[in-house]
């Protein structure tokens, strides 16, 4: 993607410079229902996180204040990028939500066109990323550079570890060019290189750790408090305001994958900069769409 000029001012919408806990009436009926499922390579290795907080270098020199790839945001015949969230249900797939998310925006934004594509191939058995109890967002973003993916038409989720079967004849509909960590690697949180990989190539995918507040989270800009760890969790990140006010002076704003009745922003949400969750951690670009 090239860089637009867009701005879905998310800052409105919110109202609110600290986020609310609550209950939002999903969580109320099903908590559990609400899962992460990405597996950090931070954790796995027992690398220590390196944060870098906002104006600490120059990545971010000359970027607007704000920018979002988010629901107002429209490609070259009017229609909005980013597709409305959906619901990974009860199987750790947010890793594969994620970063199918980017190839949807991208397809729209470069083609003209809206397509659901699948995520059910990178969770069933031919990907070797992952399944539904957890997947790596560099295994992901391999498999779809090197495989791609096909429509959800051609081959529908399930929320299960699905066979390597069954699918219509030509599975492949797109794939990424390359990708790369916006950070320079898997083990840093630069505030401003993410900035600017938005603006640059689209948005962002990520992860962050969630706890039990996060789940309850019901608006405003989501900083960890207090609550216990319930693994690691991707998303795709469409856009950032800069605000003095914010932790860390500004907020990411998210995608997530809990369906559009988790908060009250159909799904989305905002994150401080300074999140105390390691938001930003394994931030991947990507770069170019082939098919």
């Amino acid at each position: 993607m090239k860089k637009i000029k867009n701005c879905w001012c998310m800052a409105a919408l919110l109202g609110l410079l600290i986020w609310s806990f609550g209950t939002t009436p999903a969580i109320a009926d099903d908590v559990e229902a609400y899962r992460a499922g990405t597996k950090l390579l931070y954790q796995e290795y027992n690398k220590p996180v390196e944060f870098m907080p906002a104006g600490t270098t120059d990545a971010g020199d000359g970027l607007p204040s704000s920018f979002d790839w988010g629901p107002l945001a429209l490609n070259f015949i009017g229609r909005t990028i980013t597709h409305p969230v959906r619901d990974q249900g009860n199987c750790g797939s947010c890793w594969a939500f994620a970063s199918v998310a980017w190839l949807e925006a991208a397809t729209n934004f470069l083609l003209g066109f809206t397509v659901d594509l699948s995520e059910e191939v990178l969770v069933s058995d031919c990907c070797p990323a992952g399944d539904c109890d957890g997947g790596y967002i560099n295994d992901a973003s391999n498999w779809l550079a090197s495989m791609g993916t096909t429509t959800e038409a051609c081959w529908p989720y399930t929320a299960s570890n699905g066979p390597c079967s069954g699918y219509c004849p030509n599975p492949m509909l797109g794939r990424i060019g390359s990708w790369g960590y916006a950070c320079g690697n898997w083990w840093t949180i630069n505030i401003d290189a993410i900035k600017q990989a938005l603006a640059s190539y689209g948005p962002v995918v990520a992860a962050m750790k969630v706890y039990s507040d996060f789940k309850s989270y019901s608006g405003g800009v989501y900083q960890h408090i207090s609550g216990t760890y319930e693994g690691g969790h991707a998303i795709l990140i469409t856009g950032y305001v800069d605000n003095p006010t914010s932790p860390g002076g500004g907020f990411f704003i998210a995608k997530n994958s809990w369906g559009d009745d988790w908060g009250p922003y159909a799904g989305y949400f905002a994150v401080a900069y300074e999140s105390n969750c390691n938001f930003g951690i394994e931030a991947t670009y990507y770069r170019g769409f082939l098919y």
